[in-house]
């Protein structure tokens, strides 16, 4: 986002530029902005050019500004733990793409978009059905054969799936599990597996509006056994569809006796997905927000409401102890289900309009955190720029686009002093070429007629609350 140009990207982009990445050959995700920041002042002058913000570096990135997990974050979550535990199988893997892909344009709708990474009979199929500034259409009855040097595969087999428009995915082919059990192929995307005492479990997710399907060798295997789901057997193959969510599993009894489990998550629990190692042994926790782990224990960062649900396998143990109500709620499949509650709170600050463009707020002292992890203020305004003085130095800026201006408040309150920020916004010009990034909000304001455009729609603080889950000192653990 630059002056002239502010477009809003959505995680769906961000997601399918990766994935189109990957499949196109690429071993090494880079990325020019990961975590957005604020430019320091220099000596004489601000650092950066003057076509982006002075000091508001964000580029919309996935980790943002003040510490905010965009929805792009969460998109690229999935596909970097994929690559933690596939990325040494992914490295040696050659392209296949189908012939005239080199002819597709952007606006071809109708043409599916694939690619294969494949290496001695195995490998990823990537799809893609994604296109800025296009509206996409939804893929029917898709079945692929890949030919393969010993066989000819079809994916899938006796039905075609669906590939939504805006929707991205990452299928496998004869992905060796452990204990040499062979997945044919499965229309669900691998995300992360764990490695535990007596068994090893996998996690996919079902790609929205695809349904889920997983073909295995059955000559690799004693057994399956699968919960949310039902199996055939054909031609030494087993097909198992299942129903994507929390109770998913598939069981597998390897010929050595050994065991597997699979775990089928819905896209939407994926993107909530966060595996940790934790007192001891990998995890998976499913929560919304920020997640960090330190070994011995576990934080949660939240917005708004001063609760957060949340689902972990393996389950908490019984001897934990957190800062904030743990209240256990159901076992649904492997997964153990918690609520963590918080005293709600809300921040009311000093807000006064002196004209039309500039705004003052009172920022009080920094006791408003007590409980609180940060107060952010979002700024919801039609206009060309908005700028933020703290005591008369300027601390933040903002290109004006449909997206709300953001500012953590934690970094400049003061331990027992109040402080004066003012908001000082730019109007747009009517005919400014950017206000085609503004349409929604030029037809959502009131100063129809107008010459220049500025309009503050809402200024308001949403408090975000936090969580420490540890284990109680002196308790022996196995």
């Amino acid at each position: 986002m630059t002056y002239a140009h502010r477009p809003v990207i959505s995680p769906e982009c961000v997601q399918a530029m990766a994935i189109v990445a990957l499949g196109s050959g690429t071993n090494w995700l880079g990325y020019y902005m990961y975590h957005g920041g604020s430019n320091p002042p220099g000596k004489h002058a601000h650092l950066n050019e003057y076509t982006t913000p002075r000091v508001s570096y964000d580029f919309q990135a996935p980790v943002r500004e003040y510490g905010q997990l965009n929805a792009s974050y969460h998109h690229l979550r999935v596909l970097h733990l994929f690559l933690h535990e596939w990325g040494e199988t992914l490295a040696p893997m050659i392209v296949a793409v189908p012939p005239g892909s080199e002819q597709l344009t952007p606006d071809n709708t109708h043409t599916l978009r694939y690619a294969v990474r494949r290496k001695d009979g195995s490998g990823f199929l990537f799809l893609s059905n994604y296109q800025d500034h296009i509206e996409m259409q939804d893929h029917e009855g898709i079945q692929l054969r890949l030919e393969l040097p010993d066989e000819s595969l079809v994916v899938p087999e006796g039905w075609g799936l669906t590939l939504r428009k805006d929707v991205s995915a990452i299928l496998p082919f004869n992905l060796r599990l452990e204990r040499e059990v062979l997945l044919k192929y499965a229309t669900s995307q691998p995300v992360t597996k764990l490695h535990e005492v007596d068994q090893t479990t996998y996690v996919f997710f079902a790609p929205e509006g695809i349904e889920a399907e997983f073909v295995f060798d059955r000559t690799t295997y004693q057994r399956a056994e699968v919960a949310s789901g039902v199996s055939s057997v054909r031609d030494e193959r087993e097909f198992i569809k299942v129903e994507a969510g929390l109770d998913c599993q598939i069981h597998i009894t390897a010929l050595d006796g050994t065991h597997l489990q699979i775990l089928v998550l819905t896209q939407e629990q994926a993107l909530t997905l966060w595996k940790v190692h934790l007192w001891g042994e990998d995890r998976l926790i499913l929560a919304n927000g920020p997640l960090m782990s330190h070994d011995e224990s576990l934080e949660l960062c939240w917005q708004d409401r001063g609760v957060i649900r949340l689902a972990a396998y393996p389950s908490l143990p019984d001897d934990v102890v957190t800062s904030a109500e743990l209240h256990f709620e159901a076992t649904e499949g492997v997964f153990s289900r918690y609520t963590l509650v918080v005293p709600e709170r809300s921040v009311a600050l000093d807000i006064v309009q002196v004209s039309s463009r500039t705004i003052r707020i009172t920022l009080p002292a920094a006791s408003i955190l007590e409980g609180l992890h940060d107060v952010f203020l979002k700024i919801d305004y039609l206009g060309d720029v908005g700028s933020a003085y703290l005591d008369g130095r300027l601390i933040g800026d903002n290109f004006a686009s449909e997206l709300p201006w953001e500012i953590g408040l934690k970094r400049f309150l003061l331990p027992s002093e109040e402080r004066e920020l003012i908001l000082h916004f730019s109007p747009l010009a009517r005919d400014a070429p950017t206000g085609r990034y503004l349409q929604k909000k030029i037809a959502a304001g009131s100063t129809a007629g107008a010459n220049e455009l500025l309009e503050i729609f809402s200024i308001t603080t949403h408090p975000e609350y936090h969580a420490r889950l540890t284990r109680q000192k002196g308790a022996v653990h196995d």
